[in-house]
């Protein structure tokens, strides 16, 4: 646990001091080709409290730790630690040190002043060897435990968070050599949000490493991550990136403060500049969407998205209108485009309101462009308007917003361009019915009433996939009614077949009329025995 208080630091005179010892720390390391030991006058005073814990009453019967003492050099340095690796893993995790111990040995002029440090230096020390040996995997878990499981202590806050900034700086170059660039950025970051760093090397190194990221894909994560940013354990922070929560030391910063440092940054802008430029020079070509392997394995859940299926097609749709000469200049369906595929590959298509809603606003700018198509292409987007907006119902539907999305529903049967297209009547028959269907639903939640009733019916006429489901929510309906209210209300129901127009079909229950769409083709007389055999007819009029 640290022993100083956050309240009680003198922050101008910390920063002036900070800024001065991590550039001289920084120069030094960064300019050797020794090999990589951050505590390198610490691991002797390690073994000199080694040496010293040896003679004392505590450990006189701990025989492991007195071969172990036994056998240290005359001293620890750069050079020779990497021999003693076995012994820097016993004092890291195995050597037990009480505050009991520490307090009655620990003196200011003394080595013994760094006791209670053992295993934070031995974690680290093992951190440096392996990160020099090119462990890079070792290195990093050596260096997250060096920080959160092991972390420094004592009385000197910009000695700990000099500590935490290199150790930063490692993490981010062992990543980087993993090739792992997104962990790598990320980590620069930390020291970024951190504020004391010596924060050209960090923007200097972030340039660096900024052409080895796909903007079009981080861009959307980062901005997620920024949203998560809250407090964690001690002075720490943590976040979620791409479905894994991490932790890091800011120094004194808020979840805000590091929101905003982000977001006012030089590499925040570049790469958002560098995103939607990249995407509108080439990245919604049709040569670009070949190469994008998880667009055949893209899914939604198809519990929740009637057109789940359809995913690829609509995302290639959302593609191909970006290419035109119209779209491919639109910074904003650029970026949205960006997003809705990141909200793909991240499975958080259920989040994705504000994208499918900006497709469906521009419904019109989006016809014009289509007529600039080739017949190929007219055919792939014909139906990018209607699964925009059937997705934006079903998460308005989700979050069981079913005002909302009565009002999405007659958007789909009433406005032109948004009706499903198909060469197949089957498929045309069942995204009617899905329609109504979901409609049906969003009456039973929103609304118990005979209008409600009226409108089930209409849907139960035509969905014979969905018999059983609107059988039920009919039911729960008129229970709630009554029986005076519901025999009244089909009693007086009437239903018409218009001569003109055999695809629609009137139901009428004063002082309700509604009408619905005759997806069978049904006569009056068939329509008549669908009611006559439904459950609430059985229940209240047999």
């Amino acid at each position: 646990m640290s022993l100083f208080s956050a309240s009680n630091l003198n922050l101008k005179c910390i920063k002036t001091t900070l800024l001065f010892c991590f550039l001289y720390s920084y120069v030094s390391w960064s300019q050797s080709e020794e090999p990589s030991m951050y505590h390198n006058h610490a691991i002797d005073m390690m073994r000199e409290n080694i040496k010293f814990l040896a003679t004392t009453e505590e450990y006189a019967n701990n025989t492991t730790f007195l071969e172990i003492a036994e056998k240290l050099p005359k001293t620890f340095d750069r050079y020779n630690i990497k021999n003693y690796e076995t012994t820097l893993k016993y004092i890291a995790d195995e050597l037990e040190l009480s505050e009991a111990t520490i307090k009655k040995y620990y003196s200011p002029f003394h080595f013994t002043k760094e006791m209670a440090n053992m295993h934070h230096v031995a974690t680290h020390a093992l951190a440096d060897i392996y990160f020099t040996a090119e462990n890079y995997k070792q290195a990093i878990a050596f260096y997250n435990k060096a920080m959160f499981t092991h972390a420094p202590t004592g009385t000197s806050v910009t000695t700990i968070n000099k500590d935490f900034l290199r150790i930063e700086f490692d993490v981010s170059e062992a990543h980087f050599k993993l090739k792992n660039y997104d962990m790598a950025v990320l980590h620069l970051l930390h020291n970024l949000m951190n504020q004391q760093s010596f924060g050209d090397h960090v923007t200097k190194t972030l340039k660096e490493y900024e052409p080895y990221i796909d903007a079009i894909v981080f861009l959307p994560k980062l901005e997620a991550m920024l949203k998560t940013i809250q407090k964690g354990e001690g002075y720490n922070l943590k976040y979620n990136f791409n479905g894994k929560t991490i932790q890091f030391s800011p120094f004194v910063e808020s979840p805000s403060s590091c929101r905003a440092t982000i977001l006012s940054s030089d590499f925040y802008k570049s790469l958002k500049k560098n995103a939607v430029s990249k995407k509108t020079a080439s990245g919604l070509s049709s040569k670009t969407i070949k190469p994008i392997k998880k667009l055949a394995s893209f899914k939604i859940d198809d519990n929740i998205f009637h057109h789940a299926n359809a995913i690829n097609d609509f995302i290639k749709a959302v593609l191909i209108i970006g290419n035109t000469e119209a779209f491919s200049k639109d910074d904003t369906y650029q970026t949205t485009a960006i997003s809705l595929i990141s909200h793909l590959e991240n499975d958080t298509f259920n989040e994705a309101l504000k994208e499918l809603e900006y497709i469906v606003n521009e419904a019109f700018s989006i016809k014009a462009s289509i007529k600039t198509l080739d017949e190929k292409q007219k055919k792939a987007v014909e139906n990018i308007r209607h699964f925009a907006l059937h997705y934006k119902l079903d998460i308005i539907m989700a979050n069981k917003e079913y005002p909302m999305a009565l009002g999405a529903i007659q958007y789909v049967k009433s406005v032109e361009g948004f009706a499903f297209v198909s060469d197949n009547k089957k498929d045309i028959e069942t995204d009617k019915e899905d329609l109504l269907f979901t409609e049906a639903y969003a009456y039973n939640g929103f609304a118990t009433s005979e209008f409600g009733l009226i409108n089930m019916l209409g849907a139960l006429i035509n969905c014979d996939n969905y018999e059983t489901e609107i059988n039920t929510m009919m039911m729960d309906v008129a229970t709630a009614l009554g029986k005076e209210r519901v025999v009244k209300f089909l009693t007086q129901l009437e239903t018409n077949v218009a001569d003109n127009q055999a695809d629609e079909i009137t139901l009428t229950s004063a002082p309700f009329n509604v009408k619905v769409p005759n997806i069978k083709e049904l006569s009056k007389d068939q329509i008549k025995s669908k009611i006559q055999t439904s459950t609430i007819w059985k229940g209240f009029m047999e």
